[in-house]
């Protein structure tokens, strides 16, 4: 008999489906799963994934695959299985993305106004620029600090076009280097 779950997920982009399990005699670490469908509206694109003990709780196996939706559907079988184990099973339903709209004041913004960070630590800012409208599919992009310890460790960014969306988005990683200062990033 087999285990069974129900999930829904957006055709696109791609999902990754995590997988835990109870460690038990006979379930060795790094043990090969296989993943299958005999559906049409999905693929699956990880056909194999290795299990490993969870960073959190030492009793539990983890891995995941990737599955990316083909066609909207009601319901999916995707099947997991590892020899001497009784198969799990999902149902997934796959839906259709709807077009995800964003105002960009300007047209280019990082994603938040003001951001903090702590004194010797990182943090990665999200710039976003409208799309088609101010940048192309792929444009690259270069930041500044006024400001000699709030550092810019990552200057260069690409600027990606997010699927359904009016908008393309970059990382811009910066380091502070001392408390209390305050500076732009443009």
């Amino acid at each position: 008999m087999s285990n069974t779950i129900f999930q829904s997920f957006i055709i696109f982009p791609t999902k990754n489906v995590n997988m835990r399990a109870m460690k038990r005699e006979g379930i060795p670490e790094n043990t090969t799963v296989k993943v299958t469908t005999s559906s049409k509206c999905v693929r699956i694109l990880t056909p194999e994934f290795l299990l490993s003990t969870s960073p959190t709780k030492e009793s539990i196996l983890t891995g995941y695959f990737k599955v990316e939706g083909i066609h909207p559907c009601d319901a999916a079988s995707i099947w997991v299985n590892y020899d001497g184990l009784p198969t799990a099973e999902a149902f997934v339903s796959v839906v259709q993305s709807k077009f995800k709209t964003i105002e960009i004041p300007n047209g280019f913004a990082f994603e938040r106004e003001f951001y903090q960070i702590k004194e010797g630590k990182k943090k990665g800012l999200i710039l976003r620029a409208a799309y088609p409208s101010v940048v192309d599919d792929d444009t690259l992009v270069e930041a500044f600090s006024d400001c000699e310890d709030i550092v810019i460790l990552k200057p260069q960014a690409r600027l990606i076009h997010v699927p359904n969306t009016n908008y393309s988005e970059a990382q811009i990683v910066i380091q502070g280097r001392k408390l209390g200062i305050k500076g732009n990033i443009f």
